[in-house]
């Protein structure tokens, strides 16, 4: 049988619990960009953060989790409704809290927790009809998200009906 040789610590190349050193030089100064995220004219009137599905293909598909906004516009006071995903930053629903029978809030079947509606949405390049859903972690949170929802599609239902009559 072959002795196997023993390792001798004073030979040994590297040590596992010695620090690496190395003179590290900035290659490129990268100056600090602000990030236009298209929100700087608006005002924030609520945020949640909540999950988030679509109906797509006869079944609902998740589209992520992060926080949702109601943001009024400081110009025109039109509120609309935008979701990131918490990571990504990815736009996953972006549009106005308009009139029925859009953003009509509808109980999901078995569960106090979530909600949907159908609104135009804008998340991506075209705007298209989407039936939306989003789940709340307690029943409370549904709650106070749909007294907001409802509260700031009336806001603009207000605001829809007065601009009519003043063009008139």
């Amino acid at each position: 049988m072959a002795e196997q040789p023993k390792e001798d610590p004073k030979t040994d190349l590297a040590d596992p619990e010695e620090e690496a050193k190395g003179n590290w030089t900035k290659l490129v100064d990268l100056p600090e960009v602000p990030v236009v995220t298209g929100e700087e004219e608006e005002d924030l009137i609520f945020k949640m953060k909540t999950r988030m599905y679509r109906f797509r293909d006869g079944q609902w598909k998740e589209r992520g989790v992060g926080s949702l906004k109601l943001l009024r516009d400081k110009k025109s006071r039109q509120i609309r409704l935008l979701m990131r995903q918490d990571k990504t930053l990815k736009v996953i629903a972006n549009h106005y809290l308009s009139d029925k029978p859009y953003c009509e809030l509808l109980p999901m079947a078995g569960s106090d927790k979530a909600v949907m509606w159908i609104a135009n949405d804008y998340s991506e390049e075209q705007g298209t009809n989407e039936k939306l859903a989003v789940k709340f972690t307690t029943a409370e949170l549904a709650n106070e998200f749909k007294g907001a929802f409802n509260s700031a599609r009336d806001f603009n239902s207000c605001l829809l009906y007065t601009s009519d009559a003043a063009d008139e």
